[in-house]
């Protein structure tokens, strides 16, 4: 898998592509102005469907922050599920410690699901396009629905493993 992440403060992803001849071919129509703020990452081994973790460490919770330097984690769906426990975990045994929890509407992250491949918007590849992809804030109401398969609830994702009732 082949990954273009911007190296700003505000990280984005600006594209994923399978085969590198398709992030080549993207790349050379990438502007210089976006070039100079992107860099490409190699994820060997990854293969669709997997999702992208963007973490907020400057978030008030008991995690230690990102995997990467740019605050992004790409993982399989399996990784991801795991991740999540472990966050949904954490939390659950810090409030039985006597912690105070994170305030409600803290997000600890956004969970990107990609099927396939992503070139951002056409006419400026390499721009900040991540909305468009299907994407979760995962805060604590999220974590509680999603791991403790509450059945009133519409998320997560069909897409996801962990997802009751499919």
């Amino acid at each position: 898998m082949f990954v273009y992440v911007s190296n700003k403060r505000l990280a984005w992803v600006g594209s994923v592509f399978q085969y590198s001849t398709d992030a080549t071919a993207w790349w050379e129509i990438v502007s210089a102005e976006q070039r100079a703020v992107l860099e490409g990452l190699e994820q060997p081994g990854l293969e669709y469907p997997f999702l992208i973790i963007e973490w907020f460490p400057e978030s008030e919770w008991d995690k230690e922050g990102p995997a990467t330097s740019n605050a992004f984690e790409f993982v399989s769906m399996e990784e991801g599920e795991e991740l999540l426990r472990d966050l949904h975990t954490t939390l659950q045994r810090n409030v039985a410690a006597g912690k105070t929890p994170p305030p409600a509407d803290v997000t600890f992250c956004n969970v990107f699901v990609l099927q396939n491949d992503f070139r951002g918007d056409p006419r400026k590849p390499g721009a900040d396009h991540m909305g468009v992809l299907d994407h979760h804030h995962v805060d604590q109401e999220w974590l509680m629905y999603a791991v403790d398969e509450v059945e009133d609830w519409d998320g997560p994702p069909p897409g996801f493993p962990w997802r009751h009732g499919g």
